[in-house]
């Protein structure tokens, strides 16, 4: 059976260090390469092409939604592990919309690292118990309780604010069709038809000052 091949994220090398030596300790893993920053776990991750990335969230340069976001853009078959300080639930959602599966708090056991590289392993969604309580006990809205995800609602802000697509795939490091494959899902959602509908929906709802 092929070994699956992680790489690890995080801005700490003691950090690193330990999360290799836990991940290691079981014979089916194999670490394949390690990153400090964003840009170099594009880079690393690009040469590597591992099964899994288990990613700090907050990373220098590019936070850890960033780096997820484009390593799901480029390698959509990599899954992702988030490793983080915060029980934010802000950030938990937009991660869930980015693809990413799994999910351990760095205050928690470590055996709960080893239980989400298992369930993303297999392709299946893992929370820690304090993000699992967490959400259960939090109400779930879509951002702007409009049914538009975050991405979405971020991006018809930035077109209300008058910046063309091109600058917009630039500003959140996409390409232009995703920007746009966002732009006409939330017209369909909104029911609306035009970009200047967009504009207006935005300033009548306060995402944009007039």
């Amino acid at each position: 059976m092929p070994l699956i091949r992680v790489v690890i994220v995080d801005d700490h090398d003691m950090v690193r260090r330990g999360l290799r030596g836990l991940i290691e300790s079981r014979l089916r893993y194999e670490v394949v390469g390690e990153a400090s920053d964003g840009r170099e776990a594009l880079t690393v991750v690009g040469d590597a092409l591992p099964d899994i990335v288990v990613l700090d969230y907050s990373l220098p340069l590019q936070d850890g939604l960033s780096v997820a976001r484009k390593l799901k853009e480029l390698h959509p078959r990599v899954e992702i592990v988030m490793f983080t300080l915060f029980e934010q639930e802000r950030v938990v959602t937009e991660a869930i919309e980015i693809g990413v599966l799994g999910f351990v708090l760095k205050s928690e056991d470590e055996r709960f690292m080893l239980e989400a590289l298992e369930f993303v392993a297999l392709g299946r969604q893992y929370f820690t118990p304090t993000l699992a309580k967490a959400r259960k006990e939090t109400p779930h809205i879509s951002s702007a309780s409009i049914g538009l995800s975050a991405r979405e609602q971020e991006i018809v802000q930035l077109i209300a604010e008058g910046l063309v697509q091109k600058n917009i795939a630039y500003k959140l490091g996409i390409s232009i069709k995703t920007v746009e494959t966002h732009r006409t899902n939330a017209l369909n959602k909104l029911g609306l038809a035009t970009t200047a509908d967009l504009v207006r929906y935005a300033m009548r709802n306060n995402l944009v000052s007039e």
